[in-house]
């Protein structure tokens, strides 16, 4: 009964969080602090500070997992609160599992849109530009050939699909 209510709660953070991110780029603070909030309280209600302490760690794990990343301007300040809110709900082990999968799916979609953009051929060779650059020579990887430069990836909808696939497969056979 008790991971029911908090998958619920899951659920309608992030498939919320995925709409207003898809359609206008941003998760806003009326979805993540009310998660959050609901997360410590929930669990402080229902274990005592045992259940809170499981609850900050996981907020804690997820708000550290992104904050480098949102640092160097790879994610926005709406994804660290979102993977922070979901890690109060799922505590620390769950939020690295999401997170984990979630990297995976973000990378297979980048991959995809290159694809789409550049070809198969050139999709290598623009990765394997990026990482000789990155990797060997140091300094900034190498612009996107065409119109705009920048392939936007919206991290809500990844971070949910992959949130919600790592809750799953154990449960798979």
């Amino acid at each position: 009964m008790e991971n029911g209510i908090i998958y619920l709660i899951l659920f309608i953070a992030l498939t919320t969080a995925a709409f207003t991110d898809l359609r206008g780029g941003k998760i806003p603070n009326w979805i993540t602090v009310p998660t959050m909030a609901t997360g410590l309280a929930f669990h402080a209600a229902m274990n005592g500070v045992n259940g809170l302490t499981h609850s900050a760690k996981g907020l804690g794990v997820g708000f550290v997992l992104l904050i480098l990343f949102y640092a160097a301007g790879g994610f926005g300040a709406g994804d660290v609160k979102l993977v922070a809110a979901t890690g109060s709900l799922l505590g620390p082990a769950d939020i690295l599992s999401a997170v984990w999968t979630a990297v995976i799916i973000g990378g297979l979609s980048a991959v995809g849109l290159l694809i789409i953009r550049l070809g198969w051929g050139g999709m290598v060779q623009w990765i394997w530009s990026w990482l000789k650059t990155l990797v060997l020579l140091g300094g900034k990887p190498p612009v996107l050939p065409s119109r705009e430069n920048r392939l936007v990836l919206r991290y809500a909808p990844i971070f949910a699909l992959g949130t919600l696939m790592s809750l799953a497969l154990p449960y798979i056979e």
